[in-house]
């Protein structure tokens, strides 16, 4: 994956004069490419870090080298660290199959679905168009219905979260209260790296990787086409998993499809 990255020039300091050759052909490489202002270097991995250092150490290793070996040698080593860091990113994970990481696409419907923050439901109250409306699940997963205030509904499927407002309006308000619910918009997955149209796209029930990759524009021709990093809702870090047709993406997963290193 390439990224692009601002060295501000005044983190590298040139030292003494440039009499030879080699040292003529690091002056050149700085003056190129660290000029003047902080400028945007197009490098691979943790390679931005790394060019200053491999220059000074090739030029101590090799003080009589002319300007020419000495840039080649330099070009050498600022691409070895490039497809270093391409090659590091997410390969020393554990490989690990959607049966292990519980990822198994498995037909459902709404009312298997958990809710959480940025669902939208709706609740039709018989008999109450005033209180029948939409709610957004906020950050706290609360929805605030009129006559009876604020409800959880985090984790809740739409049938618990129907009963639960049924329950509360029967007691003091609705003699009869009857509630149909409905999901309107699913929480959105975020989908990144080696696609078409990386970004953030709503979830659909019974959503899998290739119905996710379908909907951002498709792999690019640099994908890694056996395996993907997902990092869940509720996770800290990167799983590592083999991509399969059954191979299920859950709402708010992260999910990174990287570069094949060749």
């Amino acid at each position: 994956m390439v990224f692009s990255v601002s060295v501000p020039t005044q983190m590298i300091h040139w030292q003494g004069q440039a009499p030879s050759g080699g040292d003529h052909a690091l002056k050149s490489f700085r003056t190129k490419w660290l000029s003047s202002s902080p400028r945007k270097m197009p490098l691979f991995g943790a390679g931005a870090n790394c060019c200053i250092a491999i220059a000074r150490n090739l030029r101590q290793a090799n003080p009589n080298s002319n300007g020419r070996s000495m840039k080649n040698l330099l070009i050498s080593g600022v691409v070895a660290v490039a497809l270093a860091g391409c090659a590091s990113i997410g390969k020393d994970l554990p490989l690990r199959s959607p049966e292990e990481v519980g990822r198994v696409r498995n037909p459902g419907t709404d009312e298997e679905y958990l809710l959480g923050k940025g669902d939208e439901v709706s609740l039709a109250i018989y008999g109450e168009p005033e209180l029948s409306r939409n709610y957004t699940l906020g950050a706290d997963g609360v929805i605030d219905v009129p006559l009876i205030g604020r409800i959880p509904a985090t984790n809740m499927s739409i049938v618990a979260l129907t009963k639960a407002v049924e329950a509360r309006l029967r007691g003091d308000y609705l003699r009869n209260a009857a509630v149909a619910g409905s999901i309107v918009t699913y929480r959105p997955f975020y989908i990144l790296g080696e696609v078409n149209r990386p970004g953030e796209y709503p979830y659909r029930p019974n959503l899998t990787l290739d119905d996710a990759v379908a909907l951002a524009g498709g792999y690019t021709y640099r994908a890694q086409p056996d395996w993907v990093l997902i990092k869940g809702e509720r996770e800290t870090s990167d799983t590592r998993v083999q991509v399969a047709p059954n191979l299920a993406i859950r709402p708010g997963d992260t999910v990174r499809i990287v570069e094949r290193f060749f």
